[in-house]
């Protein structure tokens, strides 16, 4: 960034994350963020701020409904990717959850690369229990 100082331009570099101080930063979550495509609007279930950056889209699906599965909020995702393409990019994970299993992803995995996240310290596996996979995940 180019800064004046003492009548002098300057370039200085800024960090739009403070990773040496993580409580620096302002993190928000965002139920249903209204994103506007090129055609229409998008709801994504839950987008994840950092310092008013987009860097996690969760999808979720209704546990209770039968029909719906894991895979159809991966599908969901890839709509998402096609029809509001600026929401991703300053994507770090995709989250997906039907309340029964929760995986994660990079932008570009396919369905073999969505994996479950089994620990939250490093050490204890499954530590919510086998059917809290989401709360294990955040």
């Amino acid at each position: 960034m180019k800064v004046r100082e003492a009548g002098e331009e300057k370039t200085r570099r800024i960090s739009l994350v403070d990773f040496d101080n993580p409580d620096n930063n302002d993190w928000l979550a965002v139920n249903q963020f209204t994103v506007q495509g090129e055609n229409n609007l998008r709801r994504p279930d839950i987008v994840l701020f950092c310092n008013g950056i987009p860097v996690v889209v969760i999808e979720l699906k209704n546990p209770t409904d039968i029909d719906a599965d894991i895979w159809d909020a991966y599908n969901q995702l890839q709509l998402y990717k096609e029809q509001i393409p600026r929401l991703f990019y300053t994507n770090v994970v995709l989250s997906i959850d039907d309340g029964a299993d929760a995986r994660m992803g990079s932008l570009t995995a396919d369905t073999e690369r969505f994996l479950r996240w089994r620990s939250v310290d490093g050490e204890t596996r499954d530590p919510y229990g086998a059917f809290a996979p989401g709360r294990t995940l955040i």
